[in-house]
């Protein structure tokens, strides 16, 4: 019950008396907000991991707590390149989340990777729903983005990272928004 009351209260289930629970659906205009704090956040998040590396490059090398980030990310690609190849799509809803966690935690944000966290679920949620729509194209961005974090590029890596938000916005809504009224 507990469970059930938490999932209710982040919005995930719908309770009614004498009828039970059911998975609530997140309206369009809900999901429409959810995107818009998604591109402020994690365009900063790509922005600051960017200007991270390119600190780190200046440094001369990279530190072992940098490479310890890039080797989970380098994973989570991977295990996502693994899943389009092999057509198991099901598997990138949480691949996506932890990519774009790990890119807050590269940019040593504790804001923004806290800002992410409580997002995450429901971000997760909307990538399943449209993860046979998007799923491939998407994943195929991150390694673009990480291509421009890695090169120091803080310009590049929020503009990738914005219009990877907005297309997965555009996508969502373009399938999931009512038909508008024809005049």
């Amino acid at each position: 019950r507990e469970a059930l009351r938490t999932l209710e209260a982040e919005g995930f289930v719908e309770s009614r008396p004498h009828a039970g629970s059911t998975v609530a659906n997140i309206p369009v205009d809900e999901a429409d907000d959810l995107f818009a704090v998604r591109t402020v956040v994690e365009t900063a998040s790509a922005r600051r991991a960017a200007e991270r590396a390119a600190r780190q490059l200046s440094a001369g090398a990279p530190d072992d707590e940098w490479w310890a980030f890039r080797g989970r990310i380098a994973e989570i690609l991977a295990a996502g390149d693994q899943a389009v190849a092999e057509g198991d799509l099901e598997k990138l809803p949480e691949l996506n989340v932890r990519f774009h966690l790990a890119v807050a935690e590269l940019a040593d944000s504790r804001s923004l990777t806290a800002l992410l966290r409580q997002l995450a679920g429901k971000i997760e949620w909307l990538y399943a729903a449209d993860v046979d729509n998007r799923g491939k194209e998407s994943w195929s961005e991150h390694r673009l983005i990480m291509a421009a974090v890695d090169s120091g590029d803080a310009e590049r890596a929020q503009e990738l990272m914005s219009t990877h938000v907005t297309r997965s916005r555009a996508g969502y809504l373009s399938r999931f928004s009512p038909a508008s009224p024809r005049d």
